[in-house]
């Protein structure tokens, strides 16, 4: 079990709040506040949450294009990092 300082960079007011990640066996499990921050700048349930965005299983892993071309239509197919880069003409 060991100790990660981060941020959390959501901009809610606090600034870039800084954290503590616990992480056991590769996962955080944990998200308190940092000492290092001092009595004033202490996280909120935004940033305690970080680690629910991190491992949700919802969350988009790989670049996707849109397939629909108009506005209404909602397709998407996944493509390599490459071609997301190229620019769109």
């Amino acid at each position: 079990m060991s100790s990660i300082p981060f941020f959390c960079g959501k901009d809610c007011g606090g600034n870039a709040c800084p954290l503590l990640a616990t992480v056991e066996s590769g996962r955080v499990t944990r998200v308190v506040n940092n000492p290092a921050g001092g009595r004033y700048i202490k996280g909120c349930r935004r940033g305690f949450d970080l680690p629910l965005e991190q491992y949700a299983p919802d969350r988009i892993l790989t670049p996707l294009i849109r397939t629909g071309q108009a506005a209404g239509e909602r397709g998407f197919c996944g493509c390599a990092k490459a071609v997301a880069a190229e620019p769109v003409l």
